[in-house]
């Protein structure tokens, strides 16, 4: 996957959304395809490299390795570019608490 291409699919998904909002929003759908295309990176650096190090003479010295620290931040960064986009954009409206008023 490229940014390229992730820009396309994100601008495809977002396409009838209100112009106004969507030319505001461009930007965080430019940074919400760098960070998916970082995020898928890191996945695959961590598959290598795995997230713990285990010391080989006492396996009960673990240490947690900086991609597993960073893809923690880059994945809740892309989740609330995710959520920024959805809110704004009007995608996937969340019909559910329609419903519940309806319960009350």
């Amino acid at each position: 996957m490229t940014v390229e291409s992730e820009i396309k699919r994100l601008k495809g998904l977002f396409k009838d959304a209100d112009e106004l909002k969507f030319n505001l929003l461009e930007g965080a759908i430019i940074e919400c395809a760098r960070t998916r295309c970082q995020l898928n990176d890191l996945n695959a650096l961590a598959m290598k490299t795995g997230l713990v190090k285990v010391h080989p003479n006492n396996p009960m010295m673990q240490k947690e390795t900086i991609v597993a620290k960073t893809i923690i931040k880059v994945r809740a960064n892309y989740v609330n570019l995710i959520k920024l986009l959805c809110k704004e954009l009007g995608a996937f409206e969340d019909d559910m608490d329609d419903d519940l008023g309806d319960f009350e």
